[in-house]
């Protein structure tokens, strides 16, 4: 079969919940991007459609399959959320045109089988680079796939078939940069944004970014970094609505690797890059005065930590592996520098009771009056893939709802051996409204 346009797709929500969404995301579709970038450099012609920020009705998407003509069409299926208006696309899409479509992401690389059940012809798993490109040359010449490892299918006799996984990029430097460039930028709310690393040697019951990655922690070097942001930089030149932008650094811990980390930052120094505003993620327990203080010169303005908890056995319980001493410390020295502290905290955890709660909220109420942290807060979501979902009876929770569009990470679907739903959502509330009165200052 002929392939030459490929018309890749971010789904959104229903209506109603799609700003809500949009806020939360807040940024390019990275994933999406940097698939574009690598079916580019093969020669591929590529279209992305962000339902976020645009074509979201039937009429719209019927004009864009009209004008552009795809061969074949990939769909990123990595909000749980937002899984089920995902598979409503794909089956419009099979009404109108006989064509292939791909699926990749978080949740259908943990839920492979229900995204066959719903649709779609083959799902990539995990990383999707290296596999999408095999697949495509696989399916040119009409040869069946079952030598292509990372995706999983139908056979021809009906049978679900999952390919071995492929192994890891290693040398993320090897990537083109994410082709943001493809994308109506200036309708994000971060509309700049990287990500440096891939992998996580950590193993936190809530998060699924190890058995998406794997453990290993891979970085790209601080020179590819810089390229990345100093390519990103010269963009805003080009763009008004871009000018009052700041860049956001989106990998789990970006500060992990010392050694890259102050490289970058001295880059960012000598080359005087460091008036671009800049945001990170990090750990609690990779933060030192030094790295810190080079950062604030190097342009950073705010650093995320998650702390779920203000009490150590909850930490303890998640498998977090920080010690909750070492959060007052770091987040004295972040205000010390200037750099505003991002805090998320988890409200509902399995071994969460109302007095532990109520620790946390006057430690949130603390780090928001004296060190002007801004918070974020969750109520606890075992989403597909993490230790917590796979393994609920384990943790003595109850997962009250099926329907994935409940797992918006803002609605309350758990009971735990000491909270009720309803204790949950009720204290959920709470927080909400401290938090935003504190924050506002009222």
């Amino acid at each position: 079969m002929k392939i030459k346009n490929v018309l890749l797709i971010v789904p959104s929500t229903d209506k109603s919940w799609k700003k809500d969404l949009k806020n939360k995301i807040g940024t390019a579709p990275l994933g999406v991007a940097s698939l574009s970038s690598m079916l580019k450099f093969h020669g591929y012609q590529v279209k992305i459609v962000d339902m976020l920020v645009e074509c979201c009705t039937p009429k719209e998407l019927l004009r864009v399959l009209n004008e552009f003509k795809p061969d074949i069409i990939g769909i990123s299926a990595t909000y749980t959320e937002s899984i089920l208006v995902t598979y409503k696309i794909v089956k419009y899409i099979k009404k109108i045109m006989d064509i292939i479509i791909i699926a990749g992401g978080v949740h259908v690389t943990f839920r492979p089988k229900e995204a066959l059940d719903n649709g779609f012809d083959y799902v990539v798993l995990h990383e999707g680079e290296a596999t999408i490109i095999e697949l495509l040359e696989y399916l040119k010449v009409n040869l069946e796939p079952k030598n292509v490892p990372g995706i999983a299918y139908r056979d021809k006799d009906n049978k679900i078939i999952v390919n071995e996984n492929r192994e890891f990029i290693n040398n993320l430097d090897s990537l083109p940069f994410p082709d943001l460039l493809s994308l109506k930028l200036s309708e994000y709310m971060t509309p700049l944004a990287i990500v440096t690393s891939r992998g996580c040697p950590g193993d936190c019951i809530y998060c699924s970014s190890r058995a998406m990655s794997g453990k290993k922690y891979r970085i790209r070097s601080a020179e590819s970094v810089f390229s990345e942001v100093f390519y990103l930089s010269k963009q805003i030149l080009f763009d008004d609505s871009l000018l009052r932008s700041y860049l956001a650094i989106y990998d789990d811990t970006f500060t992990v690797n010392r050694k890259r980390l102050k490289l970058f930052c001295k880059y960012m120094i000598s080359s005087k890059m460091n008036v671009i505003p800049w945001k990170c993620e990090s750990r609690i327990d990779v933060l030192d005065e030094e790295c810190i203080a080079l950062m604030k010169k190097a342009g950073c303005f705010a650093i995320h930590v998650g702390v779920e908890s203000a009490n150590q056995h909850i930490i303890d319980s998640l498998n977090k592996h920080i010690r909750f001493e070492n959060v007052e410390k770091a987040l004295s020295l972040l205000h010390k520098y200037g750099i505003q502290p991002l805090c998320s905290f988890i409200i509902g955890n399995h071994m969460d009771t109302k007095e532990t709660l109520q620790k946390t909220l006057e430690y949130i109420k603390h780090i928001i009056v004296d060190y002007n942290a801004r918070v974020a807060i969750s109520p606890n979501t075992p989403l597909p893939g993490t230790e917590l979902y796979e393994n609920a009876s384990k943790y003595n929770i109850i997962i009250h709802s099926d329907n994935w569009e409940d797992y918006s990470l803002m609605k309350v679907i758990l009971s735990t051996h000491y909270l009720k739903r309803e204790d949950i959502r009720n204290i959920y509330v709470e927080f909400s409204e401290k938090i935003n009165s504190l924050e506002a200052g009222t």
